[in-house]
């Protein structure tokens, strides 16, 4: 019997994390549909709702033949209970505070985002749908960027799921390679790269894992992915201090990111040398760079 490992098929990875019968559907489908397999990028699992994966721009029901149909298996409240129980390798409460913040850290630089129901309260009484993201690896794909950035501060920008965090990984593995120290800021463990001079601060927020890195870890190159605003006084201030910073937000257009206060604000501080739209087509990424003077 064909065997899928995790390391050539990361969807075989992720099935022992869902209920067996999504799993088995799920490990079937990488079987009979290796190109596609190769390409998803999100796991989907909606309470009462569709079983599905994110393939580029196209959503796929696969069946419990692992055949990709029109009419979608749909999710149970059990199901789910089942899913968020074995993402939080059987201990709920060690992730708690990451549920009542959408997500649930994984190995090896996998995340899972959720949508938790809170009381007014703000405490959790169950998870509406769980969305399983699988981080992606393509060395060289911010060559374009960097050919022009260089080791300067760039904010990237574009909507979700289009690619900022795999470029960022990339960035880092180049920086590295230049011989400059990076700090890392992974506040949700997405950024686990091989970069011989990385400093990788998780499990904190941003704006207090920026403030570390600038005062324990003299950094020559600051990293960090989707910025907000609660982080913006601390990006300014390592800003102030000479070290170069690259992030991520989301957005459409450079109008766009300008009509929000932060990324204005950082604008005016002049934190960021080039502002970078990222598109993505299938593996092939390409930007519109906007230097700044």
């Amino acid at each position: 019997m064909l065997k899928i490992e995790s390391d050539v098929c990361p969807l075989y990875h992720i099935s022992s994390y869902l209920p067996e019968s999504f799993g088995s559907a799920l490990r079937l489908f990488a079987l009979k549909n290796r190109t596609k397999a190769e390409l998803v990028t999100e796991v989907r699992l909606r309470c009462h709702g569709a079983f599905s994966l994110s393939c580029s721009d196209e959503n796929i029901f696969p069946d419990m033949n692992g055949e990709i149909s029109q009419k979608p298996l749909i999710c149970s409240e059990e199901d789910i209970r089942t899913c968020v129980f074995r993402l939080c390798e059987s201990s709920y409460h060690a992730h708690e505070e990451e549920i009542k913040n959408g997500y649930i850290s994984m190995k090896n630089g996998f995340r899972a985002g959720i949508a938790p129901r809170c009381s007014h309260t703000d405490a959790v009484y169950g998870v509406s749908s769980v969305n399983i993201r699988i981080p992606k690896e393509i060395k060289g794909c911010s060559d374009a960027l960097t050919k022009i950035t260089g080791a300067r501060s760039t904010l990237i920008y574009a909507p979700p799921g289009v690619g900022k965090t795999t470029v960022l990984k990339d960035i880092i593995r180049y920086v590295s390679g230049m011989g400059l120290r990076c700090a890392v800021i992974d506040s949700r463990g997405e950024l686990d790269v091989s970069a011989v001079l990385c400093d990788r601060i998780s499990g904190t927020e941003k704006s207090k894992g920026i403030e570390i890195a600038q005062r324990t870890l003299c950094p020559q190159y600051t990293v960090c992915d989707e910025i907000g605003a609660d982080d913006v006084d601390s990006i300014i201030q390592v800003s102030n201090a000479g070290v170069p910073f690259t992030a991520t937000c989301h957005g459409a257009s450079f109008e766009e990111i300008m009509r929000r206060p932060f990324v204005k604000k950082l604008y005016d501080a002049k934190v960021f040398d080039f502002y970078a739209r990222l598109f993505r087509n299938g593996s092939t990424v390409t930007f519109d760079i906007k230097e700044c003077s």
